[in-house]
């Protein structure tokens, strides 16, 4: 009867048969096993790159539709916020240099800081939007209904009065100091060389821009 037997020496297999003969086992052939080959290892000849690598592109998320807008091109000198603050509004956001001042943009809103997408020295080409084209637009609307309110109210006055004022000068009672006054000069003499005005709508031109100041300020303090 033969039996098959795995020995291990000195590292190495041997498979040896052996036949059983009158109960005593002989050895008949020592085959021997050589040990599993482990695999050779591929060897990637990869080049450490002595150069410099390369700055990662800054993920600039776009802004989304209640991203704040710059009122005005300019040059951005300071942030005054980061990421996750919470502002208030009106509390100043970040330094802006146009037109040889610094100025600051304020928060339109009560809210919460979601990202930045400018960054220092960045120039803030975006002045026409719907913000500023509505500001003009009422700074245009102002201007002439203040000139056309002045007029008529010189000339609702001049029905109840024995010494006329002129209308001219009523057109000058607005926030444009002194170039209403001088446009109302320049027109009074263009009609009637003698016609010497000036003093008049530099009084109105006056008065009109204290008024302005004051009505402004009341306006902010009852929207605010």
């Amino acid at each position: 009867m033969l039996r098959k037997f795995k020995i291990a020496i000195d590292g190495k297999d041997y498979l040896v048969e052996m036949e059983e003969i009158n109960g005593v086992p002989q050895a008949i052939a020592p085959t021997q096993t050589s040990a599993p080959t482990a695999p050779t290892p591929v060897i990637e000849d990869v080049q450490a790159s002595t150069a410099e690598p390369e700055a990662a592109a800054p993920n600039i998320v776009p802004a989304g539709n209640d991203a704040m807008t710059s009122p005005m091109p300019g040059t951005i000198l300071k942030i005054l916020v980061n990421v996750g603050d919470e502002v208030k509004e009106n509390q100043p956001l970040l330094i802006l240099e146009a037109m040889k001042m610094e100025n600051e943009v304020v928060a339109s809103a009560n809210g919460k800081v979601t990202g930045l997408h400018v960054t220092l020295g960045q120039v803030a080409e975006l002045f026409l939007n719907v913000q500023t084209l509505m500001i003009i637009a009422f700074g245009l609307v102002a201007f002439i209904m203040d000139s056309v309110g002045g007029v008529l109210f010189a000339k609702l006055l001049n029905l109840f009065r024995k010494e006329k004022i002129n209308p001219m000068i009523g057109a000058a009672g607005i926030s444009a100091f002194p170039m209403s006054s001088r446009v109302i000069q320049k027109m009074a003499t263009d009609e009637d060389p003698q016609n010497f005005v000036l003093m008049y709508a530099v009084g109105a031109n006056v008065s009109g821009q204290i008024a302005s100041v004051i009505a402004g300020g009341l306006l902010l303090a009852f929207f605010s």
